[in-house]
């Protein structure tokens, strides 16, 4: 249902708006725990089922919404987004079984097993939905996350003031700040998780401040709210709930507003223009080298995988971490030439090791600044995500370096199935390598954002994108 470029984001705001409802699940739970409070109402069976449905609507969108976003893409850790479809399919699975106790607890008021079987599934549901909850939010952008929740605040307390207003329907009026609380509450839970990720001190010291606004914001305005709607038509009550209500909306915008500037911050000015060179007359262009044409996968997959490290490296200016990269690559579709038996600059088996010798050396100044990159971060998320795969890179090269000696020995050899299995090992190698330094050089890239300026500086590596 969400096609559309700004697909994500939406599923955000969805899942925004469904863990504020969530609460609205639980009403069924009291309703239950509390059956005396209706015993003399004419329509209690009509109030449960209401109530029952408003509970499994509520569920289901809950889990739907967690699936749709770990299969969206914007999951790109597999087992985060297995365990998100996962504790999705386990909230579909209790929800009908707590509406079902809660039925025999509402028809069987006085069975201590009864209630007791429903306040056991009711806290494995909340168990579980609490953990969905949890999985959804560490894997939503929070700057998205953050500007959803200011934009559903606002709505919803506008919607407060104008039926605190007219005095109609209070408890729809209550139910919106009931619902604007937890909205807050909810950025608290993501600015103490941002808070804690930092390393950054300003960022730390900004976003607490923020963070303790909306805190002592939520009290003042659900005391106001109360006021107001106790007292239907004073002007002076409304007014004081609309003041703190604004209160409220500011606060949650100045978490929203330091997050966003952490994170996207404004860009460098421009450098000043150059002077005008003199016109020099261009040589012909060369024709392209076998290098620059494009392996095809399924005839060359080893020189495909080298191209492919070298095209996502072209995308920044020369650093020390793209030339290495860059050079991995050249040195791999040397390799894929060797294996294929097309000669080139890697003609015998004594090459072959020494060029795979070679990869790992540059594979080896990859990891050293990468490392230093990730220790200068102060982002501990960014930083394990750059460990995560860096450190995969010195087993992958090892292993290059084994497979290419026993490439060496088969290659050309009488055994041709052998030959054929190293030559397959090769191939696996060699997309895992090119693929992790791929993979090491988008993760330093953003990591280096947040990076300390003069630590950036010491480390030498700026990262300007290719016009």
């Amino acid at each position: 249902y969400l096609r559309f470029p700004s697909r994500i984001s939406s599923i955000f705001s969805f899942s925004l708006s469904l863990s504020l409802s969530l609460s609205l699940s639980f009403s069924l739970f009291p309703l239950v725990s509390h059956p005396p409070h209706l015993s003399d109402v004419a329509d209690r069976e009509e109030v449960f089922v209401k109530k029952a449905a408003a509970f499994q609507k509520h569920s289901k969108s809950m889990a739907d919404t967690a699936a749709s976003l770990a299969k969206s893409g914007a999951v790109t850790d597999k087992r985060m987004a297995d365990e998100l479809i996962r504790t999705a399919a386990k909230v579909k699975k209790v929800a009908p079984q707590v509406e079902h106790a809660a039925r025999i607890v509402l028809d069987n008021p006085d069975s201590e097993a009864a209630k007791e079987n429903f306040d056991r599934l009711k806290e494995e549901y909340e168990m579980q939905v609490n953990k969905l909850t949890n999985l959804v939010h560490a894997n939503m952008d929070t700057v998205e996350f953050l500007e959803a929740s200011e934009d559903h605040l606002r709505e919803t307390l506008e919607a407060a003031k104008a039926l605190i207003k007219t005095g109609k329907d209070p408890q729809l009026a209550f139910q919106h700040v009931a619902s604007a609380a937890r909205t807050a509450k909810l950025v608290q839970n993501v600015a103490e998780g941002e808070i804690e990720n930092t390393e950054d001190p300003t960022f730390k010291a900004n976003l607490t401040a923020a963070k303790d606004h909306v805190a002592q914001s939520v009290g003042p305005m659900v005391a106001s709210a109360r006021s107001a709607i106790t007292q239907p038509g004073n002007s002076a009550a409304h007014e004081v709930f609309c003041t703190k209500a604004d209160d409220m909306v500011s606060a949650v915008h100045d978490v929203h507003e330091v997050v966003d500037k952490h994170y996207n911050p404004p860009p460098p000015p421009p450098r000043p223009p150059s002077p005008t060179p003199e016109p020099v007359q261009e040589p012909p262009p060369r024709p392209p080298s076998p290098e620059a044409a494009i392996p095809l996968q399924s005839e060359n997959p080893i020189g495909y995988a080298a191209h492919q490290l070298d095209k996502d490296a072209k995308q920044w200016e020369d650093n020390a971490m793209v030339l290495a990269a860059r050079k991995m690559a050249k040195l791999m579709m040397q390799m894929a030439q060797f294996a294929r038996g097309e000669g080139g600059e890697v003609s015998n088996r004594k090459q072959l090791i020494e060029t795979a010798k070679l990869i790992v050396k540059e594979s080896e100044a990859v990891v050293a600044m990468a490392r230093k990159v990730a220790e200068a971060c102060t982002d501990k998320r960014m930083k394990r995500a750059i460990l995560q795969v860096v450190d995969k890179i010195p087993t992958i090269a090892t292993q290059l370096k084994i497979i290419a000696a026993v490439k060496a020995t088969r290659q050309g050899g009488d055994d041709e199935e052998a030959d054929q299995e190293a030559s397959e090992m090769l191939t696996n190698n060699a997309q895992n390598l090119m693929g992790a330094v791929s993979e090491v050089l988008y993760a330093t890239e953003a990591a280096t954002i947040r990076v300390p300026e003069e630590k950036r500086k010491e480390l030498g590596l700026q990262w300007v994108k290719r016009n």
